[in-house]
């Protein structure tokens, strides 16, 4: 029930932002203590929770020689320093990454409800409960985007840096500045036979790389295999918003192709990811981008003010249908039923 409140309540805070004049400040920063208030209090929900509650707990005791990333390291090194219990971990990545995401939407929208719909019931936000540094890795490299556009890469790779130091996973970010603005025209789909083609090869190239690093477990464990059932409609959803962008906007200007290229990457892994669960919790950050490009994609259209309203509620109500069969119904990341500190 909280989630379905949280929804409900953020929808009707960001569409006042959207339709009146004054406080539109306030009103989106309310949007934003919406979705992180039930972030930050939340109790043992999502799969991770327990790793990061015991990361907490063996470097609290003195262990060295953790294989996790160093932001991790040096914020429960601070906690405890503080003598802040876990639950403040959780409170300080859901209060940075709800309130980049915050700034990500506001930068790039002035009418942000369905921004932050899509952010929520996509299911980027509920990532975040369970996957919480590769989530905050992400969430950065969404901002950095701007400064792709901007042509500023020293910006760009410091907020990468960062990312990487967050979640390793973030490397991959680095270079997608040199290929975000090309656009490849027909060798969009020549690429992608060749993927599908290539995989055999890159399952046994990342076997040969990966089995002895602490990535090696998304090779062995059964578990992750699951990958293309849990993801096949966020796959599908991907496929379609690229196809949308390369058949539908003619006239593309540098974001329109970052966003298409984004969306690329994301199809790119979705050949693989039957092959390579590993691709998937690698390269999820392709994926969750949708926050920004739908919204950008419809406001390109060259339809009537009419028609962008009914393709709108159409979008609400796809993105609803998602949560629902994701978060309500197939618990994905295992964030149901919903748990807090008080």
């Amino acid at each position: 029930m909280i989630y379905i409140i949280t929804i409900f309540l953020m929808l009707i805070i960001t569409l006042m932002h959207d339709n009146l004049k004054s406080g539109r400040k306030e009103l989106a920063f309310m949007a934003f203590l919406i979705v992180f208030i039930p972030a930050a209090l939340r109790y043992k929900i999502g799969a991770d929770y327990t790793m990061y509650e015991a990361t907490y707990n063996l470097i609290e005791a003195g262990v060295r020689g953790l294989r996790i990333d160093l932001s991790t390291i040096v914020l429960d090194k601070v906690l405890i320093f503080l003598g802040l219990p876990v639950q403040w971990y959780f409170i300080v990545t859901a209060f940075l990454g709800n309130f980049i995401i915050l700034k990500t939407i506001t930068n790039e929208n002035k009418k942000i409800s369905l921004s932050f719909f899509i952010y929520v019931c996509g299911t980027l936000y509920f990532s975040s409960y369970n996957t919480t540094r590769q989530c905050l890795a992400m969430v950065i490299f969404y901002y950095s985007i701007r400064y792709i556009e901007e042509k500023d890469l020293k910006k760009y790779m410091i907020l990468n840096i960062i990312a990487t130091c967050v979640h390793t996973s973030a490397i991959l970010f680095i270079p997608f500045y040199f290929i975000s603005k090309i656009d490849f025209k027909k060798k969009y789909f020549v690429t992608m036979l060749a993927v599908y083609v290539g995989t055999g090869t890159i399952v046994a190239i990342a076997s040969r790389i990966l089995s002895a690093t602490k990535y090696g477990m998304y090779l062995t464990n059964p578990g992750f295999w699951d990958a293309w059932s849990a993801w096949k409609l966020s796959n599908f959803l991907n496929l379609f918003i690229f196809l949308a962008y390369y058949f539908c906007i003619k006239k593309k200007d540098v974001k329109d192709v970052i966003y298409m290229n984004i969306h690329f990457i994301g199809v790119l892994v979705t050949l693989m990811i039957t092959s390579i669960p590993l691709a998937d919790r690698l390269f999820i950050g392709f994926r969750f981008i949708e926050f920004l490009s739908v919204p950008n994609f419809v406001s390109k259209l060259s339809i009537s003010a009419k028609s962008k309203l009914c393709l709108k509620m159409v979008i609400y109500v796809l993105y609803f249908y998602y949560f629902v069969h994701n978060v309500l119904q197939g618990n994905s990341g295992g964030v149901m039923p919903y748990r807090s500190i008080i």
